[in-house]
């Protein structure tokens, strides 16, 4: 265990002779080490005892995916030289035709990195780009999502993950009550009315997220004058609400 330990740390700190030592003397290469590991020497001295590129790891990451998230063009050209497979992701275990490493770019990277996997192979059409791209923690989601569409991302993309019931981009837009972003999907196409699995559409949504302000915008954008049943746990116990 102090050895695994070890090892992580002088992953993390690119000491590769160190790695060497501690692998010598039966360090395990486990998922921590594989995560903190950031230059491509490093990541040959795990190659050299035994780590492959396209390794599943739990939950059906795959090495890539952590690759990508650390938004280093260099390492993730090495990588994907590597033979790292740009289609290769969860379920768990690991599918041939996953978006993962695409949807990590444009939750997490640049679109530089966006485009190396695409020159690479990676499908747009296995991911859920644009709701990925709305989740960035950074003030850059419009631009994400514009040259996702030039590289032609669908924004009627219907899908699962990370929505409980599948649906489009207004209903991940909705839960994260991003306006601006919704605006620009709708002026992109992006259906508004459009439901999941449960019978929810993205006004609906808005309003079990407590955002009226965001389902007050979707009405003017829909015409829609329906009365909803509402379920607000932390409110009014049951109420109608007229959106």
């Amino acid at each position: 265990m102090a050895r695994s330990h070890g090892l992580m740390a002088a992953a993390e700190a690119d000491h590769v002779e160190t790695m060497r030592c501690l692998l010598e003397h039966g360090a395990v290469i486990d998922e921590p080490t594989v995560f903190r590991t950031r230059s491509p020497a490093a990541f040959q001295v795990l190659m050299d005892y035994g780590f492959g590129v396209n390794d599943p790891l739990s939950w059906g990451l795959v090495p890539l995916i952590s690759v990508v998230t650390k938004d280093d063009e260099s390492l993730l050209q090495w990588f994907l030289s590597q033979g790292a497979d740009p289609n290769l992701a969860g379920p768990d275990p690991p599918v041939p035709n996953s978006g993962g490493a695409l949807e990590a770019a444009a939750q997490c990277a640049s679109t530089a990195i966006v485009d190396m996997l695409l020159a690479q192979g990676a499908k747009l059409e296995n991911s859920l780009v644009l709701h990925r791209a709305l989740m960035r923690s950074s003030s850059d989601r419009i631009a994400m999502m514009d040259h996702l569409v030039r590289r032609g991302a669908d924004v009627n993309k219907y899908g699962y993950h990370p929505l409980l019931h599948h649906g489009g981009t207004p209903h991940m837009a909705a839960i994260l009550g991003e306006i601006e972003e919704a605006q620009w999907l709708l002026d992109h196409g992006a259906d508004p009315a459009i439901a999941d699995e449960m019978g929810i559409d993205p006004a609906v949504m808005a309003l079990l997220e407590e955002n009226e302000k965001f389902c007050r915008f979707l009405r003017v954008k829909t015409a829609c004058t329906a009365v909803y049943p509402i379920l607000f746990p932390k409110k009014i116990p049951y109420i109608y609400l007229f959106v």
